[in-house]
């Protein structure tokens, strides 16, 4: 996949056991919003072309971990030279990043309808059913310049996530434990032995033992970070 990139900045940055990192944050030319730990990455200008490979997409966060550069940014005007890319121009970059994005975009709606519907948190008469299936099929209709937003399903009172929050919200025990075993891939047998010294029956309970099995079962990455630290823009 193919990005133009528009600005690059640091997020975030501290230490591990491997050493110093820094979570860098990406906007392309259409708006999307990116992150990687690849260092490098925040010398990138305006204007230049990479190459992300597929990116990762993690609770509506996109993130890539390597990339290649494929066209540095164009010269300033008035040097005389034609700015063209294999035939391509920057109008022509734009639109294939913002089909991408609306590609992108779609996965991750539906994906997320399905993963309510395993949680039991949808209903399949809901009307947001309806509402966000047709916002996911509008996405598929690149044509169009503009498009309806999907109204968050789940969303925290705050709109950045540290490691020690989550966006999912449990009304019962069952819908964590769905959780655990179809978000975190835990086993049955995890389950019940990570779960069984938090009261599941209080709405506090369910967040302690969420907070607390996604420290430890999270994915981590080649930073040593956990998925949740990176639910951040």
């Amino acid at each position: 996949m193919q990005i133009t990139v528009k600005s690059a900045k640091v997020l975030k940055s501290g230490t591990s056991k491997s050493g110093e990192w820094e979570l860098i944050g990406l906007t392309s030319e259409d708006g999307t919003n990116y992150t990687t730990f690849h260092k490098n990455a925040k010398n990138l200008t305006a204007g230049t072309i990479i190459d992300i490979g597929e990116p990762e997409i993690k609770e509506g966060k996109i993130s890539f971990k390597e990339y290649k550069v494929v066209s540095e940014a164009p010269a300033p005007a008035g040097n005389g030279k034609s700015d063209s890319h294999q035939g391509m121009t920057p109008a022509d970059w734009a639109e294939k990043d913002r089909v991408q994005r609306l590609s992108i975009e779609s996965q991750v709606a539906f994906k997320g309808i399905m993963e309510a519907f395993s949680a039991g948190q949808l209903k399949p008469d809901s009307q947001y059913v309806k509402t966000a299936l047709d916002w996911a099929m509008a996405h598929f209709k690149t044509s169009q310049s503009t498009t309806k937003p999907l109204p968050a399903v789940t969303k925290s009172k705050s709109d950045k996530v540290d490691a020690d929050s989550s966006s999912l919200v449990f009304n019962n025990a069952g819908e964590l434990k769905t959780a655990c075993n179809k978000v975190l891939k835990m086993s049955v047998k995890q389950i019940e032995n990570e779960t069984q010294l938090f009261d599941l029956n209080t709405e506090k309970g369910r967040k302690d033992c969420w907070q607390a099995i996604v420290a430890v079962y999270g994915e981590k990455d080649e930073k040593g970070t956990t998925e949740a630290e990176d639910l951040f823009e």
